[in-house]
């Protein structure tokens, strides 16, 4: 949740992993750019995504209601029905709705500290805004966990782009996990940080959950 205390005072950079503009079509072979930076926490970074959603006989644009299979497109502003949840072991169908992708600047994180806008130099950060609801409420229950950890971003190529983690208030983008109230049906909206290269531009949103049949077949929100 967000640190209801003064930003400068509050935030603190969690995790910035940078270098993904030339990754491979497996995590393991990722090939980094010139300036790759890691914080001290980046042991505790889940492995990077696979950089490219490959098409299935299922995938395609998911109707209203229906569960996304891994490999699903929709459109920015679109619902995907997901399976979600590390409570009790079990998924259950979540609804998220990318609601929009918004292209940042390095000042944005003058409250941050000056270091922190160095490890961004080249680098475009992006804010993607999230609604979820739980679809099943005599499910598991799911408040205080983090759904903004399974999402992610692709690039123009369809390349996983670095996530960019803060903790405490950071007006243009606050993440927070899901509160109580998630559990009874009320939609939430959360945002998350993403960051490509200048260079390049992002093609959208995904949902990526490590060690699940979407880590290699993302749902995508296309921008």
């Amino acid at each position: 949740m967000a640190i209801n205390k003064p930003a400068a005072a509050s935030i603190a950079a969690l995790a910035l992993v940078l270098g993904l503009a030339g990754c491979s079509s497996t995590a393991t072979e990722t090939e980094k750019t010139e300036k790759p930076v890691e914080s001290s926490t980046s042991e505790t970074q889940k492995p990077e995504k696979t950089t490219e959603p490959e098409e299935s006989e299922d995938a395609g644009e998911a109707e209203s209601g229906d569960v996304a299979t891994p490999g699903t497109t929709v459109a920015v502003g679109e619902e995907a029905v997901v399976p979600w949840g590390e409570a009790e072991g079990a998924t259950q169908p979540v609804s998220i709705t990318v609601k929009s992708i918004t292209a940042g600047t390095i000042d944005d994180f003058a409250v941050v500290g000056a270091d922190f806008q160095a490890k961004l130099e080249g680098y475009t950060p992006y804010y993607i805004t999230v609604e979820a609801k739980k679809v099943d409420l005599a499910g598991a229950p799911l408040a205080y966990q983090s759904l903004y950890g399974d999402m992610g971003g692709i690039d123009a190529d369809g390349r996983s782009m670095s996530p960019v983690s803060i903790i405490g208030d950071f007006e243009p983008c606050n993440t927070a996990s899901l509160d109580a109230t998630f559990d009874e049906g009320t939609p939430q909206t959360f945002c998350y940080i993403v960051a490509g290269p200048d260079t390049g531009d992002i093609g959208g949103a995904t949902f990526e959950p490590y060690d699940s049949d979407f880590k290699d077949e993302p749902v995508v929100w296309t921008k």
